[in-house]
């Protein structure tokens, strides 16, 4: 359904495009554009975009049927919006963060927050402050939760899955994970998932001897056919650790 929907705009937009066409100033494609990122709800219904308005970065609602704005926010005075996603068809989670140079290093001081549509029930989630969590995956089927890894300086570098609850914030602990099987500074560095979002990959850094790179280790565990988790140690290059990037998951 959300294809369709998609697929029905755009032939839509095409046919207002050509059937109003005309001759278009060449300063007009060296204009900024109004939208920087433009979602789509699950049902198709609203749209979620962001846009530029002074120094700050904001996000706003449209209504496909009526095509009127329904809501507009920001973040905070002198935030931007960094990211958002669709929680589920009536509400939308941000990742907002403070304004800064591009090559200053400056603390951006992220928030995650979630807001209804209509601008009710806002709520902050996560302020980043104890710990850093990486949202990977929206849960289609669970309308008030979303799935994160949480990182904590004091795990050393260890990843944790965890249900949020996109109304309050609450985080519920997954385990799910494999145990690590290296020494004792082994930590499970990255968590990936299948298309059920059930976690199938995770990757294990073992630096061995902390004061020798040379010896660093990377295992890949991968959940099996019958939900256990098997490991594979990597071979290195060069004296060099494998750089390791998940492209997907089939679905077999």
């Amino acid at each position: 359904m959300r294809v369709r929907n998609i697929i029905i705009i755009l032939t839509a937009l095409l046919i207002t495009t050509i059937t109003s066409a005309k001759v278009i100033p060449l300063k007009d494609f060296a204009q900024k554009s109004q939208f920087k990122t433009v979602k789509i709800s699950p049902d198709g219904k609203h749209v979620a975009y962001t846009y530029e308005e002074g120094t700050e970065v904001k996000v706003g609602i449209i209504n496909l049927k009526t095509k009127k704005g329904i809501y507009s926010f920001d973040v905070g005075e002198n935030r931007e919006v960094v990211a958002f996603w669709w929680g589920n068809n009536d509400r939308v989670v941000v990742l907002g963060g403070k304004i800064t140079g591009w090559l200053d290093g400056a603390n951006k001081y992220y928030e995650l927050i979630a807001v209804n549509i209509d601008g009710k029930k806002r709520e902050s989630l996560w302020d980043f402050q104890r710990a850093g969590i990486n949202l990977i995956s929206l849960l289609d089927n669970d309308e008030k939760h979303v799935l994160v890894t949480k990182r904590h300086y004091a795990d050393k570098g260890a990843v944790s899955l965890f249900k949020m609850n996109i109304y309050n914030g609450k985080m519920t602990f997954v385990d799910d994970t494999p145990k690590t099987i290296g020494g004792g500074d082994s930590v499970i560095s990255s968590i990936s998932l299948d298309l059920l979002d059930k976690p199938k990959v995770a990757i294990e850094y073992d630096p061995v001897e902390k004061n020798n790179f040379d010896d660093d280790i990377i295992r890949v565990h991968v959940k099996n056919l019958k939900g256990k988790w098997d490991a594979i140690v990597l071979p290195k290059i060069k004296n060099d650790k494998p750089l390791i990037n998940s492209i997907g998951i089939s679905s077999d």
